[in-house]
């Protein structure tokens, strides 16, 4: 699929309403607060605890945070559970990892950008004790930061957690408190967080932030940041806004090579059809769980980052179903007999690959029926679907397969285009046959 417009891998996502509320440091926030986990912390810190316990408790410990994260375990039931394991733990493993803990790119440089704009920062965490998180505030040069109770005895942890903000609405009392001793309106505040334990923050804020959010908090913040670098925060804090449309060609390359690759297929099912098939098959299904993972603010290795790095805005708040169409249409296309197979794929990995760069580099001339792309974007498809064509089929047959290749690209069928292009090419291949 290609789009005339450049500004679609812009770095960040706002919501549709989210211009309506304030947002600039100039037109009504007072104060930042920023969660820790998942935000300041690259990680949980109760997980990174787990792990001094042993594999079974670093298991039970992602699993908690797992279910915690799709909304199916209550923040006091993580906490109990989790802070139970870790009971007998020497209390100076805890400095040990919150030593440990890899913080978020620039935290400390966005902190005193928020500071230098007359912001007040406030540090809030519902699973870090609150010593550290008061250390952490001072580390990062925060005004305030708070944290849960963990009892100790001894030097070694009881697996007892306490405190305000261990509660569910822990975090809306604290900034019910700060705020009213200070006379702030909701409206003042903006909240950054990842999980659905600062959704009530967040709905009452003038500004909400999810940083490589959950599902809950992906459908409601007003702008969504997939970076690592906590500076992304800055302009639609600062100035209200997401910044400017930010066209990333490198994204859009690396996206187009990803999707080049589907040429390959036709070749690795040669020796063994079958084989082929359910090895793209199980990659699909990688992906479906990475994507699932990604929506619920959980990340899957070697899936996580490259998703990353290719996401397109649209696709932050929602499942990104571009390469599992693909899929679907290489999978369809491998039951197609060589050099037909060769010919579908090709199609769909170069002639529909140079049609999007081409449309988003250098095109101007939007097609009547599909605003959306461009004539440039669909002579490219052409041409480079008739070069694949030459390559097995008699130069009528190529110009054919080309002429709707071009013509299917161009309607408005969304990431579907990857899954019915290449078929639609491969069956007019098999009746030219």
């Amino acid at each position: 699929m290609h789009d005339q417009t450049p500004g679609d891998t812009a770095a960040f996502a706002p919501a549709a309403h989210a211009g309506a509320r304030p947002g600039a440091a100039g037109g009504g926030l007072r104060a930042v607060i920023l969660d820790v986990d998942g935000v300041i912390f690259r990680g949980q810190f109760f997980v990174h605890l787990s792990r001094r316990m042993g594999i079974g408790a670093l298991l039970a410990a992602l699993w908690d945070a797992f279910l915690f994260n799709i909304g199916r375990l209550p923040l006091a039931r993580l906490l109990a559970r989790s802070f139970a394991r870790l009971r007998g733990l020497p209390e100076e493993t805890l400095q040990a990892v919150f030593n440990a803990m890899p913080r978020a790119a620039n935290a400390r440089e966005t902190i005193a950008a928020l500071k230098a704009a007359g912001l007040h920062v406030l540090i809030l965490s519902s699973g870090v004790p609150d010593t550290l998180v008061k250390r952490l505030a001072e580390e990062l040069a925060a005004d305030e930061g708070a944290g849960i109770d963990v009892a100790v005895a001894d030097g070694r942890l009881t697996g007892a957690v306490g405190g305000g903000l261990a509660r569910e609405d822990g975090k809306t009392a604290f900034v019910q408190a700060w705020r009213a001793a200070r006379g702030l309106p909701w409206r003042a505040f903006a909240v950054v967080g990842d999980d659905d334990n600062n959704l009530e923050l967040m709905e009452r804020a003038g500004l909400s932030i999810g940083v490589r959010a959950t599902f809950g908090v992906r459908r409601k913040a007003d702008v969504l940041i997939e970076g690592a670098d906590l500076q992304e925060i800055l302009p639609p804090v600062l100035h209200g806004r997401a910044g400017p449309p930010v066209f990333a060609p490198g994204s859009e390359l690396a996206r187009r090579g990803i999707h080049a690759t589907a040429f390959a297929w036709p070749f690795l099912a040669q020796p063994n059809p079958p084989a082929a098939a359910a090895l793209l098959t199980a990659a699909m299904l990688a992906y479906t769980i990475s994507e699932y993972f990604r929506l619920n603010g959980l990340s899957m290795p070697l899936f996580a980052p490259v998703t990353r790095r290719v996401l397109r805005p649209r696709e932050t708040r929602r499942f990104a179903f571009a390469p599992l169409a693909l899929g679907f249409g290489v999978l369809l296309c491998l039951q197609f007999p060589p050099p037909v197979s060769h010919v579908a794929i090709g199609v769909v990995a170069f002639g529909d690959g140079m049609a999007n760069i081409v449309g988003r580099f250098w095109g101007r001339l939007p097609l009547p029926w599909n605003r959306r792309k461009t004539a440039e974007g669909s002579l490219a498809c052409f041409f480079v679907s008739l070069g694949v064509g030459l390559v097995w089929l008699p130069p009528p047959a190529a110009l054919l397969v080309a002429l709707c290749a071009a013509a299917v690209e161009s309607l408005p069928l969304g990431d579907l285009d990857n899954t019915v292009v290449p078929v639609a090419a491969g069956l007019l291949c098999l009746a030219l046959r």
